[in-house]
C-alpha cells in the first residue's frame, strides 16, 4: 500500500513538473509574439514617418497656406480602415489652422495645443498621448512632426490615427482562446487591446493602480490581467511611444495541455495496479492452500484426534525420490552412530 501511494506521489509530481514546463513554453512563445507586435507597431509609425516626410516637401504646407488641406492633407486621410483617418496643420504656436477632414471633438479635435506647440519648440517628433475617454468607441493619438520652413520650424504637421484599426490587426495574432495583446502608455494606461478593447482602452492596467515604467516591466511574468484571467505575459517595449506591448496566454492552456498526459499515466497506473493485485491475489491464494493441511491437523489435534493421517496416493517418480532421500538419511545416521561410538571408545 505504502508503494502504491509512493507511486500515485510521483505521478502527481511529474504532472506538476510538466505543466511548469508548458508554462515556460509558454513565456517563451509571449516573449517572441511581443517582439512581432513591437516590430509590427514600429513599421506602421516609420510608414507614418515617411508620409510626414513626403507630405512636408509640397510648397503649400512650409508655407501654412489653406491649399494645403485639399493638396496635402486630404490625400493623406485613407478612411476609417487606414492606419490614418485624419490630418491637420497648425501654427508654431499650437494652434489647428485647418484639417483634412472635420475632427471628432472627443478625440483628436482635443490634442492640446500646448503639446503641439511643445513639437514646435523642439523640434522633435512626438507622440500625443491617448485621446479619447474610458468606455469610448474611439480612441486615438496624434504623430506630430515640425514644419520647418528656411531652417526654422514654422508649424506641426499632426497625422491622427484611429486605435481601433491597430486593435484588429493585434486580434487577427493566431493565439489561443483567451489570450490578448495590449498596448500600454508610460501612465500603464490601456492604449489598445486586442480582446475587448471597449471595456479597458483607457483604463489602468497597473495591478496595483500604480504606473511602472515600461522599461522596468519584466520580459515575462504570470500576472492576473484587468478582466480577472492569469495568463502569461511576454512583454517588449516600443520606444516611440514608450509603449509597453504585453501578449498575455491563459495560463489554462498549459493546464489543458497537461491534462491529456497526467490522464494517460493515471489510467496505465490504475490499469498496472489493478493487474498486480490480482495477481497478487492468486498467488497468494495458491501459497495458502499449501498449508491448508497443517490447518487441518491442527484442529484435528485440538479434536483429541490423535490418529494417524491416511496415506494419500503419490505419483511412482515422488514415491522412488522419496524413498532415496530417507536411505541416504538412514545411512548417514547410521555412519553418524558408527563415528560416535568409535569417538566413546577412544576417549575411554
Amino acid at each position: 500500500m505504502i508503494l502504491i501511494i509512493v507511486a500515485y506521489a510521483a505521478i502527481g509530481y511529474g504532472a506538476r513538473l510538466t505543466y511548469l514546463e508548458h508554462v515556460r513554453q509558454l513565456a517563451a512563445q509571449t516573449s517572441a509574439m511581443a517582439a512581432t507586435v513591437v516590430v509590427y507597431v514600429n513599421r506602421n509609425l516609420e510608414t507614418a514617418d515617411s508620409v510626414a516626410s513626403t507630405a512636408s516637401r509640397h510648397p503649400s504646407l512650409p508655407a501654412l497656406e489653406p491649399a494645403a488641406v485639399s493638396e496635402v492633407l486630404l490625400p493623406l486621410v485613407g478612411g476609417r480602415d487606414q492606419l490614418l483617418n485624419n490630418a491637420l496643420m497648425a501654427d508654431a504656436n499650437g494652434t489647428p489652422l485647418a484639417w483634412a477632414v472635420p475632427p471628432n471633438p472627443k478625440v483628436e479635435g482635443a490634442v492640446d495645443p500646448a503639446w503641439l506647440a511643445q513639437v514646435a519648440r523642439t523640434g522633435k517628433i512626438l507622440v500625443s498621448p491617448m485621446l479619447g475617454q474610458a468606455g469610448d468607441t474611439v480612441h486615438a493619438i496624434v504623430l506630430a512632426y515640425p514644419i520647418v520652413n528656411d531652417n526654422a520650424v514654422v508649424g506641426v504637421l499632426g497625422l491622427s490615427v484611429h486605435l481601433e484599426a491597430l486593435e484588429k490587426v493585434l486580434a487577427s495574432i493566431p493565439l489561443p482562446p483567451g489570450s490578448v495583446v495590449t498596448l500600454t502608455d508610460e501612465q500603464s494606461v490601456v492604449v489598445a487591446r486586442s480582446l475587448d478593447a471597449a471595456q479597458y482602452v483607457g483604463r489602468s492596467a497597473a495591478p496595483t493602480g500604480t504606473a511602472r515604467n515600461p522599461y522596468e516591466v519584466p520580459s515575462s511574468a504570470i500576472l492576473t490581467g484587468v478582466d480577472g484571467v492569469e495568463r502569461v505575459f511576454g512583454n517588449a517595449v516600443v520606444d516611440r511611444g514608450p509603449w509597453l506591448a504585453s501578449v498575455g496566454i491563459p495560463t489554462s492552456v498549459a493546464l489543458s495541455r497537461t491534462m491529456p498526459i497526467w490522464q494517460r499515466n493515471f489510467a496505465v497506473s490504475i490499469a498496472s495496479t489493478i493487474v498486480v493485485i490480482v495477481l497478487t491475489w492468486i498467488f497468494a491464494r495458491r501459497w495458502i492452500k499449501a498449508f491448508d493441511h497443517l490447518d487441518d491437523t491442527a484442529k484435528r489435534v485440538s479434536r483429541g484426534d490423535l490418529s494417524p493421517l491416511q496415506a494419500q496416493s503419490m505419483p511412482t517418480a515422488e514415491m522412488d525420490r522419496l524413498q532415496q532421500t530417507v536411505g541416504s538419511m538412514i545411512t548417514n545416521l547410521q555412519a553418524a552412530r558408527t563415528s560416535i561410538v568409535a569417538l566413546v571408545y577412544l576417549r575411554n
